[in-house]
C-alpha cells in the first residue's frame, strides 16, 4: 500500500517535458482567445516551452511577418500575453524579427528606452535580430532578459551556433533546413556541451517544425525582405502579386512532391521524439496564419495524448503511400540535406503514388 502511495505521488510531482514554442496570433479575436486559445493553454500547460508574440515598438515597426497591426491591436496582442503569464504561468517572449532594420547605435538606444515598459511589465524573453545589441550589454540593462536570436540569421552548423552563444544569446533557432541534416544536428548538440562546460550556462536550441515552406526556399530572403521594409500602406506578400510566383499560387499547384519535399517534421510522433533528442525546443508556426495556429494546437494535442500520427490532414497525403515506401522516405530525408538535385527521392515517391490513384 505504501509503496502504491509513493508512486502515485511520484506520478503527481512528475512534470511534461516543455517542449513546445506557441506562436500567439496579433488577430486573435476575443472570442477565439477565451473559447478556444485558453482553454487549450490551461490544459497543456505543462507541454508548453512559451508564447511567443510580434511587438511593434520603434525601431521595429514592421517585421517578417509582414501584417501591419494598429496600435489597438498591439495592446490587446500584449496584454493577452502578459494575462497568459499571470494566469498559467507560462513565459512569454516578445518577437523582434527584422533584420533590416539597421543595428546602428541609435536605434539600439531607441529599442532600448522602448522595451523597457514591456520589460517592467513582465516580458522577460525577447528575440533580438542583431548580436552586436547582445554585445553592446543589453541584458546589462535588462538582467532578467532571456535573449533569443532569429531564424532569419540561418543558424546551420555547430560552429554558428557557437559563435551565437559566444555573442550572448541564451536560446538559438537553428535553421530549419537542419530538420535533414540528422549529423550537423548531433554536431550542435555536442557544441552545447562544448558551450556549457566553457560559459557555464546551457544554451537552448529549437528548430522551426510545422512552417510548411519549400525546403531550401529560393525566394524566403526575399520574402522576408519584402514584409520587413513594407509599409503600413502596401500589403503583405502573400497577398500580393509577387507572391503568385511561389509557394501556395504555385509550387504547391505544380510540384506533385512539394509535400515530401516540404520543410516540416514528417507528422509522427516518433518522428518529433527523434529530434527531440537534439533539440530542447519546437517552434510551431501560426503567428500570421489561424489554419497554422489550429494545425500547431492539434500537433500538441495529439502529442501529449501519445497519437502516433500528429496531424490528421497530413492523412491525404500519405494514403497512397506504402508502409515501406513511407519508412524508406523517412530514412533517406534524416541526412538529404534537401539536396533534390542529387536525390529525387521524393519526386519516385510522390510519382508511385500518384500512378496508385
Amino acid at each position: 500500500m505504501d509503496a502504491m502511495v509513493f508512486a502515485l505521488d511520484a506520478c503527481k510531482e512528475a512534470k511534461m517535458p516543455k517542449i513546445f514554442s506557441v506562436p500567439l496570433n496579433p488577430f486573435t479575436t476575443q472570442k477565439y482567445f477565451e473559447e478556444t486559445f485558453m482553454p487549450f493553454l490551461e490544459s497543456h500547460k505543462e507541454w508548453i516551452y512559451d508564447i511567443y508574440f510580434t511587438s511593434r515598438i520603434e525601431p521595429f515597426a514592421q517585421d517578417a511577418m509582414g501584417a501591419s497591426i494598429r496600435e489597438e491591436d498591439r495592446d490587446t496582442l500584449i496584454q493577452n500575453a502578459l494575462f497568459i503569464k499571470e494566469s498559467l504561468g507560462i513565459e512569454i517572449s516578445a518577437t523582434f524579427n527584422n533584420i533590416n532594420v539597421s543595428p546602428k547605435y541609435e536605434n539600439y538606444k531607441l529599442f532600448k528606452k522602448n522595451f523597457k515598459d514591456l520589460y517592467d511589465a513582465g516580458v522577460t524573453s525577447a528575440t533580438i535580430p542583431h548580436a552586436h545589441w547582445v554585445a553592446l550589454g543589453l541584458k546589462k540593462e535588462f538582467p532578467d532578459l532571456k535573449i533569443k536570436n532569429t531564424i532569419l540569421r540561418k543558424v546551420a552548423t555547430a560552429q554558428d551556433y557557437v559563435l551565437a552563444a559566444e555573442q550572448g544569446f541564451d536560446y538559438v533557432n537553428i535553421d530549419r533546413i537542419l530538420m535533414r541534416d540528422l549529423e550537423e544536428l548531433k554536431q550542435i548538440k555536442k557544441a552545447q556541451e562544448y558551450i556549457k562546460n566553457k560559459l557555464g550556462r546551457h544554451v537552448s536550441t529549437a528548430l522551426l517544425t510545422n512552417e510548411g515552406c519549400f525546403g531550401r526556399c529560393p525566394m524566403m530572403d526575399e520574402h522576408y525582405s519584402y514584409n520587413n521594409l513594407k509599409t503600413p500602406n502596401d500589403l503583405p506578400y502573400f497577398k500580393h502579386e509577387i507572391s503568385k510566383v511561389t509557394c501556395e499560387y504555385k509550387w504547391e499547384k505544380e510540384i506533385n512532391a512539394f509535400f515530401f519535399k516540404a520543410a516540416t517534421i514528417p507528422p509522427f510522433k516518433e518522428e518529433y521524439d527523434e529530434f527531440l533528442q537534439y533539440v530542447d525546443v519546437l517552434k510551431m508556426h501560426g503567428r500570421d496564419s489561424f489554419n497554422r495556429i489550429n494545425e500547431t494546437i492539434s500537433i500538441i494535442k495529439n502529442y501529449a495524448s501519445n497519437h502516433e500520427i500528429l496531424q490528421d490532414d497530413n492523412k491525404a497525403y500519405l494514403d497512397g503511400v506504402t508502409h515501406e515506401e513511407l519508412k524508406s522516405w523517412r530514412r533517406k530525408i534524416k541526412t538529404c540535406k534537401f539536396q533534390c538535385w542529387d536525390c529525387n527521392y521524393c519526386d519516385i515517391i510522390a510519382e508511385k503514388k500518384k500512378c496508385k490513384t
